[in-house]
């Protein structure tokens, strides 16, 4: 079967390229890796042509493995959401045609690619990374026009899809009754995670990950902290970035400024990630809404126990007391004293360490979700046909 998998390239907005390599979210880099571990152990069949835009002259197609290529297409004209993706179902539905592709793969309907796939007649599954109907009513989402015209995308797509491929629990009862079949698949973590050796920093290093939003509460975290500092040292790191013309981010950097226990790191790759977890002794995460967070699936896989809201999809990936601790959504003082336990309890601190690792190999690693993802294509396909 000939399969293409319809994803976003950061590239395309960053506005430059680098290589031929495109540079895709953690979530797609790494079930992208397993497909291409289990075309090196001789175990994949199906060719998997993975389809995006970019800032390119001309198609760019690179060779990853046997059975794995990546297309970069270039960004057509009518290409926004206002035209209604006009430009790129056009180019897709070509390169569809062109390449054979027997099955589409959407992943997300935050931008082009579930919209897109439900208007090429060709049969398609979507996964759903954050389901959107959902987050609005959790969070304030901005600019509101584009998210209500995403949302009523993804009304239209969830029926259309031969199935959906949910991450947790969460997203399959939002999608219960609308799409006709459903897979539940958590997403994978990188293999670079789960080779991480620790080292943790003296004095601990707490980190949250995320970007500097209302939605992820980095300020309520920071104000919570305070009433622990007096009682145990440890550093915070905010990995993370400020969405232009935010005053929220701005309210929290001055904050973050008048506290010297506390850091801002500029996110970027994957591998200042791993850096970071290789220092860290405890990730918090306190987030209103999430369905399956990479972020702390990274943790998992090297071995940080979390401390995190019990929200959406997160109790999914941890059982508060195995690999982690979970506290209810508002209470950001059960954070602090979350955090405060772990750093001073080293031995149940070790314990959710190795739960965590173990729960992350069992469940999130990248050939193993790659094989129950072509599992859900097989079962697509066949109910399509």
């Amino acid at each position: 079967m000939r399969i293409g998998i319809l994803t976003v390239d950061a590239r395309e907005f960053l506005g430059r390229v680098a290589g031929n390599e495109p540079v895709w979210g953690s979530a797609v880099a790494a079930l992208l890796e397993g497909f291409e571990c289990l075309d090196g152990e001789g175990s994949l069949t199906d060719e998997i042509e993975v389809f995006s835009f970019a800032p390119v002259q001309k198609p760019v197609v690179v060779q990853r493995s046997q059975h794995v290529r990546f297309w970069s297409y270039p960004i057509p004209h009518f290409a926004g959401a206002r035209w209604g993706y006009f430009g790129r179902i056009a180019a897709i539905r070509r390169w569809t045609r062109e390449n054979r592709i027997q099955l589409l793969h959407a992943q997300g309907t935050e931008r082009w690619c579930a919209w897109a796939a439900a208007n090429i007649g060709v049969p398609f599954v979507l996964t759903i990374h954050g389901h959107i109907q959902t987050l609005m009513r959790a969070v304030p989402m901005v600019p509101r026009t584009y998210w209500l015209l995403h949302a009523w995308f993804e009304r239209i797509a969830i029926p259309r899809a031969s199935g959906v491929i949910c991450l947790s629990r969460f997203v399959q009862d939002a999608v219960a009754g609308r799409a006709r079949n459903t897979w539940l698949i958590p997403n994978a973590a990188s293999k670079r995670f789960f080779a991480i050796s620790p080292q943790p920093a003296s004095p601990p290093v707490v980190l949250q990950i995320g970007e500097f939003l209302p939605g992820k509460r980095p300020l309520e975290l920071l104000e919570a902290l305070d009433a622990i500092r007096g009682e145990v040292e440890f550093e915070i790191i905010f990995l993370g970035w400020k969405p232009p013309g935010s005053e929220y981010a701005a309210r929290f950097e001055e904050a973050v400024s008048q506290r010297l226990w506390c850091r801002i790191i500029p996110a970027g790759s994957a591998e200042i990630v791993a850096d970071w977890l290789r220092k860290t002794s405890v990730l918090v995460h306190p987030s209103i809404m999430e369905n399956c967070p990479m972020v702390i699936l990274e943790a998992m896989a090297a071995g940080v126990p979390v401390v995190a809201t019990s929200v959406g999809g997160i109790p999914d990936v941890i059982e508060s007391g195995m690999g982690g601790l979970l506290v209810p959504t508002n209470e950001m003082r059960g954070l602090a004293d979350g955090v405060q336990k772990l750093l001073t309890d080293a031995k149940l601190r070790q314990t959710l360490s190795i739960n965590a690792s173990e729960r992350a190999k069992e469940a999130h690693f990248p050939p193993t979700v790659s094989s129950r993802t072509l599992d859900a294509y097989r079962k697509a396909f066949l109910n399509a046909e």
